[in-house]
Formats: C-alpha cells, sequence, structure tokens
C-alpha cells in the first residue's frame, strides 16, 4: 500500500492536507478565493479531481499512475508573480484547440521536429481592422537592439499588400 503526504493547493489557499493511502477516498468543498466559486475535490485512487459547483470538470491530477494534468478547455493556469502580489496568466488550451499564452514566453534554443519538410516558422494573421497601410512586422533583436525586420502592409480587408 502506498502512502503520501499531500497538500493540495488551489490559488493560495489550503483545500486539505493529509497523510493518506491511495485506495481511501477523500471528498470536500471549498470556495476559490480568486472567483468565489464554491470547488469540489475528490482524491481517490491516487487521482485528484476538482470540479466546480455545477459539476462540469475543472482539473484533474493522475498523482498516482501517470503523473499527466488536465485542465478544462479554455481555462487559465496561473503563476504567482515575484511580488506576490498578484496572480499571472501562463497558458492555456483556447476554443480553437490553440495553446494560448498570457504572459511573455523566454525561450533558449527553438528547432522544428528532424525532416519537417517546409513549414512555416512564424504566422502572424492580418485581419479587416488594420487600416489600409497599417504595417504589419515582425522584428528580431539582439540585446534589445533591432537587427533584422520583416514587414508588410494591411490591405485593410483582411490581408496584406
Amino acid at each position: 500500500m502506498k502512502k503520501i503526504f499531500i497538500t493540495l493547493l488551489l490559488l493560495s489557499a489550503v483545500i486539505c492536507s493529509a497523510d493518506m493511502v491511495f485506495n481511501d477516498r477523500l471528498t470536500g468543498k471549498t470556495e476559490d478565493p480568486a472567483v468565489g466559486e464554491m470547488l469540489v475535490y475528490e482524491l481517490s485512487n491516487g487521482v485528484l479531481y476538482l470540479t466546480n459547483a455545477s459539476g462540469s470538470p475543472s482539473f484533474t491530477i493522475d498523482i498516482l499512475y501517470t503523473g499527466n494534468i488536465y485542465i478544462a478547455n479554455d481555462g487559465w493556469v496561473y503563476g504567482r508573480n515575484n511580488a506576490d502580489a498578484a496572480w499571472v496568466q501562463m497558458f492555456k488550451l483556447n476554443t480553437s484547440d490553440e495553446v494560448e499564452f498570457g504572459a511573455t514566453i523566454r525561450l533558449g534554443t527553438t528547432e522544428f521536429e528532424e525532416d519537417s519538410g517546409a513549414v512555416t516558422g512564424w504566422n502572424m494573421p492580418v485581419s479587416a481592422t488594420p487600416a489600409d497601410g497599417d504595417e504589419m512586422s515582425m522584428s528580431f533583436a539582439i540585446d534589445s537592439n533591432g537587427i533584422f525586420k520583416i514587414r508588410a502592409d494591411a490591405d485593410g480587408v483582411g490581408g496584406v499588400d
């Protein structure tokens, strides 16, 4: 029988803390201080399920078997800012099934998969909102100094000139 000590945290509020055996079941309710919504949690057979009061799935962690974390579509994952004064939106899977980032992303080396063939490195879609002639561009910088810029002008109807 596997034992762990677990503390479940939700937006800095402790939901529960227990020394538990995985074949036991722990359930309860807590209020999410960020949104004022009642959340229901269940820890059963090494899997934590977190749902809102209406029963919609919000968050699942498979603690025992895979370590996978599951979050509902279009729900943000937050991190506490450095000053410990606010929550920062990190990322989510939006309703178009695209990963969306809510803060600056700092990357090291990036690469395409081996044998990718012809790929698009970056795409900047242009809608009909920009006026004809508005600059649409991407810049590359080293030490915050622009060294390379790619640009086009919006055509005012959802494309570029």
